[in-house]
């Protein structure tokens, strides 16, 4: 949805991603994350956040519960799945807010991310809310946004 500086996902859309059962074949699990990419942009750290989701679609992972050692991807599944519903909504740049670059690195990649840190008393009361329970507010009453 395209509102006046912002844009964020339809809940439709993402209560339809809700509703997907756990995979029993790599496709399933393709499709998945081909629609969990389209959302990406508005999940903070997304990459991390779907990794194990990511090591289910290569081609020598096993459905069946037997084969699986230390995790329980049953769970993962659904514990990604409830991140689609923490979406964020992302802001159109203003000039009166704050620009910081985050950057993170490690010896497997790297990533950088450009915000704007908001007052948070800008955010209507829904997103400030979502804000406070992301714990993303910085402590001094701003938030950032992309």
């Amino acid at each position: 949805m395209i509102e006046p500086g912002r844009h964020r996902i339809e809940e439709t859309r993402v209560n339809e991603i809700l509703q997907i059962l756990f995979p029993s074949m790599q496709k399933q699990v393709q499709k998945f994350l081909g629609m969990c990419t389209f959302i990406s942009p508005f999940i903070p750290a997304c990459s991390e956040k779907f990794k194990t989701i990511f090591d289910m679609s290569c081609k020598d992972f096993k459905f069946s519960k037997e084969h699986w050692r230390d995790l329980d991807y049953k769970l993962e599944w659904e514990k990604a799945k409830t991140y689609l519903q923490h979406v964020t909504t992302l802001y159109f740049p203003g000039r009166k807010y704050e620009w910081v670059l985050k950057t993170d690195a490690s010896t497997t990649g790297f990533g950088a991310v450009l915000v704007q840190l908001m007052p948070i008393k800008d955010l209507n009361p829904e997103e400030g809310e979502q804000a406070r329970v992301q714990g993303i507010s910085t402590g001094d009453g701003r938030v950032p946004v992309l």
